[in-house]
């Protein structure tokens, strides 16, 4: 029968082959070179989701070309549908048209995607979790993965890290042949070993991890490995401080039992040398003897009251004070241990809390203080003794382990003298060591300001730099609900950072880890170095630094003024707030900062990092110099 061109027509008139089709687990299109869909197999009308009727005549809805098309999701679809889609052409009854096979992949997708999507949680739960540093990579080293905190613990951003070798950017000269090995026999089937490790970080300095591996093996795949890094160096300045706290608390109790004993000697002597002065009165060769006995006894108890003291083992009298009262009232002691050619300021905090304190042993700590100040200032200098309220949260806490947090009122003195050397500080509370000439000290004035502040649950910091001077920070806890500041309460909202460069400026290995941690937990990105010429050379290397965080205190030939004077000159825009373990009205007075200056004091909180950061860089430009 001759075909009518203008009316192909349909498979259906064969009941055999559209039963065939009809079978098909794929769906079947035939479209005329129109784009017309003039046949629609069952499994095509359940992946459009529509009936014969509703697709027959009706466009395809997309562009059509020859070959496989891998992915595409359907017109149409009452809902995400996808299929692969293979098209061939056919001239049928005279005819062209497109003869469309489609695979339905919506379900193979959609656990893709799911997969996909917790992939991506996961690796974003790993990117943010902090202090653990994470990496993947594989047996020739190449490194796959690198969460933050690997970049902050070995200095290497994440772009850095996939772009080198694990053998090269953290693995010491010394180790490279041995994990060479190691990897070598995960490649044969074997693990590899965890235990400590000694790592470099991208500045050269080492750092102490505890390193755990995972071997991850697909079929057809070279081994993965999957390695997790724990800094221990929280763990050995956490170990140092409790192996100097067990020392001083041996010490301690070795030197609280010879004072007790000490004294029931005393005791003997000084009697007996009272009634020998009496019975002696008219012998003017004897009886000055018998005085010099007493006198010496008499220094000799208060030798150990001090001994005493160091050993927590003095009796105390605490009672509710005002720090500010009782510091007011030794000024003019203070003076008059002072030469001329040493300036003495007092700067209370007018908001300052009470605290339980035994007031006679203060002003046996504060003259103690005084006087160190002035032995360490030969050439005369200032002394300032400054009040405030403090915070110690947990945070400083977690570097400090024996201190409680909470609330404390802190009083603070402060020289512009000759300063400590770092072994020198390490020692600074043992009893009997000084640093002064023979006869010049007996080594116990510290020791006993330690002792004091400890038994009466308190907190004590020094910060010395050589040449620089020393300040010295006693924190008492504060009594709660004796008296209320009248200023306003900081706000307990962390401000976090909105992407802001810094760049950080410390010489102090683990201040500078716990600030590069910090902020980054803050949302800033972060360069962190340890000298002034570092820190210019970093604002010259990156041309989008916000704000320089900087100590004040620094080696290297330039400390932070300079360096901010020098960073200002040539970047008039950034930011500056420097960080000093030095009260803000000390350093002010030392003459190293002028009024007007961003200055947080350590310690500080993370609250109050926070919230001046935001201060500091919402400022106007010219109001930070």
């Amino acid at each position: 029968m001759p075909t009518d061109d203008s009316n192909p027509p349909s498979l259906g008139g064969d009941t055999w082959f559209r039963d065939l089709i009809a079978c098909l687990p794929d769906g079947l299109l035939v479209v005329d070179q129109d784009g017309m869909i003039r046949y629609a197999n069952p499994a095509a009308q359940q992946l459009f989701r529509q009936s014969e009727g509703e697709l027959i005549d009706t466009p395809i809805g997309m562009s059509i070309k020859l070959g496989e098309q891998p992915e595409i999701e359907l017109p149409g679809a009452a809902g995400p549908r996808f299929a692969e889609i293979h098209v061939s052409s056919a001239e049928w009854h005279g005819q062209f048209a497109w003869l469309l096979t489609l695979r339905d992949i919506t379900e193979r997708k959609l656990i893709a995607e799911t997969l996909r999507e917790s992939e991506e949680r996961f690796k974003s739960l790993l990117q943010n979790v902090p202090r653990v540093a994470i990496q993947g990579y594989g047996l020739d080293g190449r490194v796959h993965y690198w969460n933050k905190a690997s970049a902050a613990l070995y200095g290497y951003n994440e772009q850095e890290a996939l772009a080198g070798n694990l053998l090269t950017l953290i693995i010491p000269p010394e180790m490279r042949d041995a994990v060479r090995d190691a990897l070598n026999n995960v490649a044969a089937g074997g693990e590899i070993d965890n235990g400590e490790l000694s790592l470099m970080c991208k500045d050269g300095s080492r750092v102490s991890v505890y390193s755990s591996h995972s071997v991850v093996r697909r079929p057809g795949q070279a081994p993965e490995l999957f390695c997790i890094d724990i800094d221990l160096t929280e763990r050995d300045v956490l170990g140092e401080q409790l192996r100097q706290s067990q020392r001083l608390e041996s010490v301690g109790q070795l030197t609280g039992g010879v004072a007790h004993d000490f004294n029931n000697l005393l005791t003997v002597i000084l009697g007996n040398a009272e009634l020998l002065t009496e019975e002696l009165a008219s012998d003017s060769r004897l009886q000055p003897l018998a005085s010099m006995v007493s006198i010496a006894a008499q220094r000799g108890a208060e030798l150990t009251r001090h001994l005493l003291a160091f050993a927590r083992r003095q009796p105390l009298d605490p009672k509710t004070a005002d720090l500010n009262q009782l510091a007011e009232a030794m000024q003019p002691l203070i003076h008059r241990a002072l030469p001329e050619n040493i300036a003495l300021s007092f700067i209370p905090d007018p908001d300052l809390g009470m605290t339980e304190i035994d007031a006679g042993e203060l002003d046996t700590a504060l003259l103690n203080l005084a006087v160190n100040a002035r032995d360490a200032m030969p050439d005369g200098g200032k002394l300032t003794i400054e009040t405030a309220n403090a915070l110690l949260d947990s945070d400083y806490a977690t570097y400090n382990y024996e201190v409680t947090p909470g609330e404390y009122v802190m009083i603070c003195v402060s020289d512009t003298g000759t300063g400590m050397t770092p072994d020198t500080l390490q020692r600074a509370f043992e009893p009997f060591f000084t640093t002064k000439g023979i006869g010049k000290g007996s080594g116990l004035g510290l020791s006993m300001v330690f002792g004091f502040t400890k038994q009466s649950g308190g907190h004590i910091k020094i910060y010395s730099e050589l040449g620089e001077g020393t300040a010295i920070k006693l924190y008492f806890p504060r009594v709660q609900g004796v008296q209320q500041s009248t200023s306003q309460p900081e706000t307990e909202l962390v401000l976090q950072g909105e992407g802001e460069h810094i760049l950080i400026a410390e010489d102090d290995d683990l201040v500078l880890k716990h600030l590069d941690a910090q902020l980054r937990s803050l949302g800033y990105r972060v360069t962190a170095v340890t000298s002034g010429p570092e820190a210019l050379a970093s604002l010259k290397a990156h041309g989008d630094i916000e704000l320089l965080l900087t100590d004040i205190i620094m080696p290297g030939g330039m400390n932070g003024r300079e360096l901010a004077d020098r960073a200002r000159a040539e970047f008039p825009s950034l930011k500056v707030l420097y960080t000093s373990g030095y009260t803000e009205n000390a350093m002010i007075h030392h003459g190293r900062l002028e009024s007007g200056v961003e200055l947080l004091s350590k310690p500080y909180t993370r609250l109050a990092l926070a919230n001046k950061l935001r201060q500091v860089i919402k400022a106007p430009t010219g109001e930070n110099h």
